[in-house]
């Protein structure tokens, strides 16, 4: 017999698991945080690298007198030309944002060694930027023009401090990542179990079903 007991009357005492829910919702919450917003950091430092490579284009020729004379003392201080430094420059942001778009999208699904590995390359950036910020502060106290040093070091603090609100996301997530994975066996192993029995009751259902009627009682004696 092939068709299955009317709505209701399914013969399983126990409720089946609630559809539509995520049973690690909270324990995901932190990795997916910290995923997310290292894919939007990810997506910003390609942005910013993809202008710097298509700023490598600009005719600098044609460019103001004030530019032209900025961009000789930069490239007087660095040793390299201005197209070659937007170049590295360009490269130097692009490399370190596509790991961080993969590390995140890695990081969301909850995984111990994704986290650990966004961990230590986003606190690597962190101390990176840390002492730039430091530079452009001593840079603004000994120049008298220290307001271009002020804002370069407000600019990347505020990218220093959303890396190290990932760092603390990220802590979390590896602490999580743990009881995340035996929470996700558990659940297998209950799910498992609930198909199983549910697949008993069902062959017991069949088999009553099959089972012949009784036989009518015998006629009353006149």
């Amino acid at each position: 017999m092939s068709q299955y007991p009317p709505a209701g009357q399914w013969p399983w005492p126990y409720p089946p698991p609630v559809a539509g829910g995520d049973p690690f919702a909270d324990l995901l919450a932190p990795a997916r945080r910290a995923g997310t917003l290292m894919m939007v950091l990810g997506a910003l430092g390609l942005t910013c690298g993809f202008c710097f490579g298509i700023s490598s284009l600009v005719p600098f020729d044609q460019l103001p007198a004030e530019q032209l004379e900025q961009l000789e003392q930069i490239t007087a201080e660095t040793g390299l030309s201005v197209r070659a430094m937007l170049i590295f420059s360009a490269v130097a942001a692009a490399a370190p944002s596509l790991a961080m778009l993969i590390c995140g999208a890695l990081t969301r699904k909850g995984g111990r060694a994704a986290a650990w590995t966004s961990l230590i390359l986003v606190s690597l950036f962190a101390v990176l930027l840390a002492v730039r910020v430091g530079r452009s502060l001593i840079m603004a106290f000994g120049s008298p023009a220290p307001v271009q040093w002020l804002v370069d070091a407000a600019t990347v603090g505020v990218v220093l401090a959303l890396l190290v609100l990932l760092i603390v996301w990220l802590v979390q997530a590896v602490r999580r990542a743990e009881q995340l994975r035996r929470t996700m066996q558990q659940y297998q192993w209950q799910y498992w179990q609930y198909a199983a029995q549910q697949q008993q009751a069902y062959a017991r259902w069949v088999a009553a079903q099959q089972q012949p009627p009784p036989p009518p009682p015998p006629p009353a004696q006149g």
